[in-house]
């Protein structure tokens, strides 16, 4: 699952609010494998200026519904709180909130259904001339400046094993979560952000994702990859 976004940014180009940039983001999911369900959700909310992807846990119950409670939740927390706040207000505080509330309401969920459930989850928020990034997982957020050049903005949070890396940190184990966050200046001249799970960053390495930024249009890329 992917989403990316192109932006630029302009004196009067405020397409979500509090965002200097004209955001324009484009989506698209299907499964890691033929056959296999669909445990990915995403938010694509260009108004609010706010981009989500979350991974439903492979192997445990109800991933696909994990993951949509997570981005929904996260969303909610988000559009509600941040009508009454300004460009100066703690916005990476906000995202915190948001996925810690998430988190809550996915370990409220999996105790109804009495059984596991867990999905990494990547929050990406516009304010200003700045992207605040809340990360638990191993979905990442790359950004791209103007020469393609990638960068990486978020760290997996996977250890080596003997049976191969694994999860070190996701949503829906405790009530309390391990929350990376992080703020970005975006740069003064054209760029793009992609957010994936790791079905992407998996399969392809990133100058090919770079290459496909290159010569495709946004909405392309989300359905190329």
């Amino acid at each position: 699952m992917n989403s990316s976004q192109r932006g630029d940014r302009g004196p009067d180009a405020r397409g979500s609010r509090g965002a200097s940039h004209k955001l324009i983001g484009h989506s698209a999911t299907q499964p890691k494998r033929s056959g296999a369900s669909n445990e990915d959700a995403f938010v694509v909310d260009d108004a609010l200026g706010l981009y989500v992807v979350a991974d439903g846990m492979g192997g445990y119950e109800f991933g696909s519904e994990a993951s949509r409670l997570v981005v929904n939740t996260i969303e909610s927390v988000v559009a509600e709180k941040s009508a009454a706040m300004s460009d100066a207000s703690d916005w990476k505080g906000l995202l915190r909130d948001a996925v810690s509330q998430a988190n809550i309401a996915l370990c409220k969920l999996a105790a109804e259904r009495k059984a596991p459930m867990g999905s990494t989850v990547t929050a990406a928020l516009f304010r200003a001339d700045q992207v605040h990034v809340a990360h638990v997982g191993d979905c990442r957020l790359y950004l791209f400046d103007s020469t393609l050049a990638p960068k990486q903005l978020t760290l997996d949070h996977r250890v080596a094993g003997s049976g191969g890396n694994r999860l070190e940190r996701s949503m829906g184990k405790g009530l309390n979560v391990g929350c990376d966050l992080t703020s970005v200046d975006l740069p003064k001249t054209g760029y793009a952000l992609l957010l994936c799970c790791d079905g992407i960053w998996g399969a392809l390495p990133v100058q090919a994702l770079a290459a496909l930024i290159r010569e495709h249009t946004a909405s392309d890329v989300a359905q190329e990859v």
